[in-house]
């Protein structure tokens, strides 16, 4: 994944957390799938949501959508075996938090019944 952060600087695309994570996940669907953008999202969130219930932490890292094209980057994913008609909606980095998260207080008063 160092190719990626080298392209994405180059590019100027702000891509962060894929250093030394325990797990990485490309979720990509086929460029020709008009919903394909949110067929990926529906499946990345599930992944997360089944991750925090292990209590696994993870984070959506966007960069790979802009530059999955570019050469090095594509050289990249075949050696994946990512189709080359697909595009990667998100990357996944997943692995244990150093330190546990906080609950938020539960808002009582943002849903509104008409």
């Amino acid at each position: 994944m160092l190719a990626v952060g080298t392209v994405a600087q180059e590019k100027g695309v702000y891509f962060y957390g894929q250093q030394n994570p325990n797990v990485l996940i490309l979720v990509s669907n086929d460029r020709r799938n008009k919903d394909g953008v949110q067929d990926s999202s529906c499946a990345a969130e599930n992944m997360m949501l089944a991750a925090q219930s292990y209590e696994i932490g993870s984070v959506w890292i966007n960069a790979l959508m802009t530059i999955c094209d570019e050469p090095q980057i594509r050289e990249m994913l075949d050696q994946y075996e990512l189709p080359k008609n697909h595009i990667v909606w998100a990357t996944l980095a997943l692995g244990y938090p150093q330190v546990p998260g906080k609950l938020l207080a539960k808002k009582t008063t943002v849903v509104y019944w008409v």
